[in-house]
């Protein structure tokens, strides 16, 4: 019961946004206090078990193990082993939590099967080909789901009717196929109908009514043009809103997901013939972990510390190219000296090293009130703040690797204070670049173990 339940909530959110320029918190609090949200689902899930029984998968030969216990023996490994130990064994311990992509779509059939009896539109069973490909269920979870308003307008606005497909010479069963094919670098996902196709013109004519576009842009647009209207948020060409469609935010809200992924649509359409969704998903079949490069992580790595520092503290440096790093065999440490240890895809260290008048601009430039200071208490205030900014910038670094976030550890800060004191690093490749600042001067370091 709970599909038809959300229809009506999903009507109810949209009239609710049109009414306010501004919506308080407090006041959809109490709008959604209104719906009893909960009490749907557990009325279905006691459907549920009452058909399937409690326990409705049961197999002697598969043994479950929880999600998590499977994250934490990857963090483990990545916490324990080098690049190159984990070049094998990790990526294996990440396929045991894909699954085939076909999977994510197997309840479609039973519901397309319901929705043409209810829309009296007889059709064929929805078969779905392909999808052996094994797939992150997290990363695709969501755009599958999304699918389910693709289904849903081929069935309420594609097919035609029984008297239409008659007259049509169609037959009477209507069809609707889902097909799943990949290479190794792209998902190719095909949702199709043979029913009266997209009218242009009545596009067209919606998008205008809506102030989408004006009629004298309209007279020069292409095929595929108009048909990305389809997907433009709150766009529909029905006049009224059912439980169903009319409210523009089906279509939209695939494309959202899609996006997210870095994906693509193409619709292909027919006049009397049919349409055709056309969706491609970014596929990387990882049998290793990837390899970065020390040049391009340490660009990046400086790249991102000079943006952090102009935009946190003002401050610009007159040194710093990207070509800057210089291979040597030891590193002369300014006062202030903090180190974070990266293991997974990453191994090796990056240093953060300030002079002692840079240590205490830092430290100026974060205090949010006067601190009495003392000679101990200062140094400890800006080892903590320096540790901060150093794991600020690398939290910030990673995400510029999207895929690779959960590949990489990052271990606490260590704090070193010296007047004056070196680190030499003979097994390792260790690159220094140095920067200056007006308040004083900063030196970045990444020391890669050679084995990894």
């Amino acid at each position: 019961q709970t599909v038809a339940q959300l229809h009506q909530l999903e009507t109810a959110i949209t009239d609710f946004k049109r009414k306010f320029k501004s919506i308080k918190k407090s006041d959809f609090k109490h709008f959604i206090e209104l719906y009893p949200i909960r009490q749907w689902i557990e009325a279905d899930l006691e459907i549920l078990k009452s058909i399937l029984g409690p326990q409705f998968i049961e197999r002697d030969s598969i043994l479950s193990i929880e999600k998590s216990k499977l994250l934490a023996i990857e963090k483990s490994a990545l916490e324990l082993l080098s690049p190159l130990e984990g070049q094998i064994l990790i990526p294996q311990l990440k396929q045991l939590r894909f699954r085939p992509i076909a999977e994510l779509l197997q309840s479609y059939p039973e519901y397309a099967a319901r929705l043409s009896e209810r829309l009296e539109k007889p059709s064929n069973p929805l078969v779905i080909s392909g999808g052996d490909v094994m797939v992150d269920t997290d990363k695709y979870s969501s755009f599958t789901k999304s699918l389910i308003h693709v289904v849903r307008n081929c069935l309420d606005h594609g097919i035609e009717g029984y008297d239409q497909r008659s007259k049509a010479g169609k037959p009477e069963l209507a069809s609707i196929s889902c097909e799943i094919t990949n290479s190794r670098n792209e998902i190719h996902i095909v949702l199709a109908d043979d029913g009266q196709g997209i009218d242009l013109s009545t596009i067209k004519t919606s998008a205008i009514s809506k102030g989408l576009i004006d009629s004298s842009y309209s007279e020069h647009m292409d095929e595929e043009a108009v048909l990305e209207l389809l997907f433009v948020e709150e766009f529909s060409t029905k006049q009224s809103v059912n439980e169903l469609s009319g409210r523009g935010m089906g279509l939209y809200s695939v494309k959202k997901e899609l996006d997210h992924l870095g994906g693509r649509v193409k619709v292909l359409t027919q006049a009397g013939k049919g349409t055709e969704f056309h969706f491609y998903l970014p596929y990387n079949e990882r049998t290793s972990l990837p390899e970065i490069s020390g040049s391009a992580f340490m660009n990046m790595l400086l790249e991102t510390i000079k943006r952090f520092f102009y935009q946190n503290l003002g401050m610009s440096s007159s040194g710093g190219s990207e070509s800057c790093f210089i291979a040597k065999d030891e590193l002369w440490l300014n006062t202030y000296t903090v180190f974070i240890g990266l293991k997974g895809a990453l191994w090796g260290k990056v240093i953060l090293s300030a002079d002692e008048e840079l240590g205490k601009t830092i430290l100026n430039s974060f205090s949010m009130s006067a601190i009495d200071l003392n000679e101990t208490n200062e140094r400890e205030y800006i080892e903590d703040v320096l540790g901060e900014c150093l794991n600020t910038v690398l939290g910030n670094l990673l995400k510029r690797f999207h895929d690779l976030q959960e590949l990489i550890i990052i271990e606490p800060p260590t704090a070193l204070f010296s007047k004056s004191a070196c680190l030499k690093y003979s097994q390792a490749d260790l690159r220094i670049c140095d920067m200056d600042f007006d308040s004083g001067r900063l030196s970045i370091s990444y020391v890669r173990d050679r084995t990894g």
